[in-house]
């Protein structure tokens, strides 16, 4: 397979604990003759730091946030002390904004750790300089993912920090400019290859969708937390991508679900992926389990173990697709029935055949058969509570848009003849009508970009860019007791500094309104 070398570089390697602790014993001194004597132990020497990686963008923290999905209470089920109501209506608590820190800063722990280890060396090979560079790399991606939860997070680029280290925020321009100056020195030499050899590692093109996200946010990520003024990047974002667009390495895949099937390390598509061998890097990405009914498990071959009836899509977000559009396939509607075919019936509230409805009564004491379900990764063979696909973080249809819309909001926001074309190329594939020019509009984008990137984790970040995250989701005729409970106050656009990380460090400054 494609991600062999990966998951060889993975192997024996458990998943590191997140972790925010800063100070830590130095490494012995290395050498070379001790070390590093080939790339392939280079490589194995940077694996915690891939093993590390797992995809908060698609965590539940993330997914339930949005105007795509929720996680209804089912009468006893799904309640959970309140934290994914909460979560929806963005009323979180100081203890329930961790995940993410702590995600970040587990990857930015252990890359300074290897980087440490390799400053010891005392001859470098090319190779080794190399690897520091994807190293910085990798450990820019953590950075991205504290700069878009958390904004104002402290900067720690050295793993031999000293005793009762307790670092201060740094501002959320300068958490900002860090990464995006760490990137731009790191990605021009980052591996252009596109095979084995590179799958899953952080590659030049994975490196520049990256700094296009940066660049395509940097208004939000310069400006006011609250006015969102700060710098625009439009052109540099546009160059980012014309960088993975003009290597010709990637193009559309012309079955949308291809890049999400069980054989999915072919796909033209994926820039950069996370490889899903739960048993070599302990990290499960359980959206079956979390999506499913109960009974489910009997609709897919070789399915093992037990789904927890949870995640549905939003209705309004389900009715919003246009007709013929392939991409609601990804939504699981209708009658549910065994791999045989037998009719599947409900354990709880439902007295009868189990129908999928695209409504939810009440957000607060939903039913079991209420929603649609999540079905955009294959399940077939769903076992170790894992997609058996590999988990796509940047797809090459995300940098379409992305250049879409750099192209549009650099023309005041009205459409351009290249952008038009580059959505219309997206939309091709999903098998709708093209858009005109007088129909391409930024909400148009934003809906388009919904439709294509549903759950992929990039949501959030979406609607806080178009000004939407602090908006009402949907009318109070879809869901019950809600609209009057979501909080749209503009601070919730940053998550708290977590209440046990300012326990750790009394240094930490709380984010604005916690």
């Amino acid at each position: 397979m494609r991600h062999k070398l990966m998951i060889m570089i993975l192997g024996g390697i458990f998943l590191l604990g997140s972790c925010t602790e800063l100070e830590q014993e130095p490494a012995s001194e290395l050498t070379n003759d001790q070390f590093f004597q080939n790339e392939r132990q280079v490589l194995a020497a940077i694996g915690p730091a891939y093993s590390s990686l797992n995809y908060p963008g698609a965590d539940w923290d993330i997914l339930r946030q949005s105007d795509i999905c929720m996680i209804p209470t089912r009468g006893r089920h799904w309640y959970d002390g309140g934290t994914h109501l909460r979560s929806h209506w963005h009323d979180w608590n100081l203890s329930e904004a961790n995940g993410p820190w702590t995600y970040a800063y587990g990857g930015i722990s252990t890359c300074n750790r290897i980087q440490f280890q390799i400053d010891q060396l005392e001859d470098p090979s090319q190779t080794v300089l190399d690897l520091l560079k994807e190293l910085r790399a990798l450990r820019a991606y953590y950075y991205f993912w504290a700069l878009e939860f958390y904004g104002n997070v402290p900067i720690v680029k050295k793993h031999d920090v000293p005793e009762g280290y307790a670092p201060d925020n740094q501002s959320r321009e300068e958490v900002y400019n860090f990464v995006v100056s760490e990137l731009e020195e790191a990605v021009p030499d980052l591996p252009e290859e596109v095979s084995t050899q590179t799958y899953g590692r952080m590659t030049k093109w994975a490196g520049y969708t990256l700094l296009a996200k940066l660049y395509l946010n940097s208004k939000v990520y310069t400006g006011d937390p609250i006015q969102l003024d700060g710098e625009a990047q439009w052109q540099k974002a546009i160059d980012a991508c014309d960088q993975v667009i003009e290597s010709g390495e990637f193009a559309l895949e012309d079955n949308y679900f291809a890049n999400f099937a069980t054989d999915n390390e072919n796909s033209s598509e994926n820039i950069w992926v996370i490889p899903t061998d739960p048993k070599r890097t302990g990290w499960k990405y359980m959206i079956a389990y979390a999506t499913l009914h109960y009974e489910n498990n009997k609709s897919f071959p070789g399915f093992e173990g037990g789904p927890w009836n949870g995640f549905c899509a939003v209705p309004s977000f389900y009715d919003s697709y246009e007709e013929n559009d392939v991409r609601q396939d990804m939504w699981i509607e209708g009658l549910q029935t065994s791999v045989a075919g037998d009719t599947l019936y409900g354990v709880e509230r439902v007295d009868g055949p189990l129908v999928f409805v695209n409504e939810v009564g009440n957000l607060e004491n939903a039913y079991e058969n209420e929603g649609v379900r999540i079905g955009k990764f294959d399940y077939t063979n769903y076992r170790d509570a894992c997609v058996q696909g590999d988990l796509p973080i940047f797809r090459y249809a995300d940098v379409l848009l992305m250049k879409a819309e750099a192209l549009m909001r650099q023309n005041g926001g009205e459409p351009t003849g290249e952008a038009l074309s580059l959505v219309n190329r997206v939309r091709n594939r999903a098998g709708v009508d093209p858009l005109s020019m007088n129909e391409l509009t930024l909400d148009t984008l934003l809906a388009e970009r919904g439709h294509e990137l549903a759950t992929e984790g990039w949501r959030r970040n979406d609607l806080i860019r178009f000004g939407e995250f602090i908006k009402p989701f949907y009318e109070d005729s879809d869901v019950k007791n809600i609209q009057k409970k979501v909080v749209n106050e503009e601070y919730v656009r940053l998550f708290p500094i977590p209440e046990q990380q300012i326990n750790a460090n009394p240094n930490l400054e709380q984010n604005p309104g916690y």
